[in-house]
């Protein structure tokens, strides 16, 4: 056995506590907060609600007769959802759009509307009073003789000169008697075949009119009808005319 050398001694129980404290960080000073964590992941993100301008506009964008407010809320609500990143921006175009194009059809409808009423205007015409017409059927009555009547008589501009007639007493010489006018239902301008087919219902009227000039050769019937002049004025009557070549003194009505 090996003995200690002189002067050692064995030291008494447990080895002492050194000076030393398990290592760690620094305790805080007084008020501070206590440190963070300097690893980790941060929480989820808090998503973000749809821009509700966008989902007013495109709702209201539906509704026709609102056309321009949604048109300002969506232009609002683009640019709310750009600046902050918000969702509801297609909305929002949408709602633009929509607006964008009821404008349209409406301007559209209003055009066609403009054009439909022009037109019938133009094709249908309240007929004035005969004192305000001047042409040739206000002029004249069933029973007046008329000195003469040319129906291819113009004036130095053109235009027919068969709105003045010169109406006499039948007692005096004459060459042409009103028997008859009637109106055309027509709603727009006849063409030359169609007066002439309507005037033809003349002939049938010198008939009852007159039964012996009906028949008789030297007897012509004519009839003066509207000219696109007289007819955009108004004018929707045929006046029934009958002529001769020689003159006559006496009326027809009767014979």
């Amino acid at each position: 056995m090996t003995q200690p050398p002189p002067g050692w001694n064995q030291p008494a129980g447990p080895y002492p506590q050194g000076p030393y404290q398990q290592p760690g960080y620094p305790a805080p000073y007084p008020g501070a907060q206590p440190p963070t964590a300097p690893y980790g992941y941060p929480g989820p993100a808090r998503p973000q609600s749809t821009n509700g301008l966008a989902i007013a506009a495109f709702v209201l964008s539906l509704i026709p007769a609102l056309v321009f407010l949604p048109l300002i809320l969506g232009i609002v609500a683009a640019g709310q959802c750009r600046r902050r990143g918000q969702p509801g921006r297609g909305l929002a175009l949408a709602a633009i759009w929509i607006s964008v194009g009821w404008v349209v059809v409406g301007l559209v409808v209003v055009g066609l509307s403009a054009v439909f009423n022009a037109s019938s205007t133009s094709n249908t015409i309240t007929a004035p009073t005969t004192s305000t017409i001047d042409v040739f059927s206000a002029k004249v009555s069933i029973g007046d003789c008329i000195s003469s009547l040319d129906l291819s008589a113009r004036d130095s501009s053109g235009a027919s000169t068969v709105g003045d007639p010169d109406i006499v007493a039948c007692s005096s010489a004459h060459h042409a008697e009103v028997f008859d006018k009637f109106t055309t239902t027509e709603t727009t301008l006849p063409s030359d075949s169609e007066m002439e087919r309507l005037g033809n219902q003349c002939v049938e009227k010198l008939k009852t009119y007159s039964p012996a000039s009906y028949s008789d050769p030297a007897i012509d019937v004519k009839y003066v009808y509207p000219l696109p002049r007289t007819w955009a004025e108004g004018d929707r009557t045929i006046v029934c005319v009958a002529t001769v070549s020689t003159a006559r003194t006496s009326s027809l009505k009767g014979n």
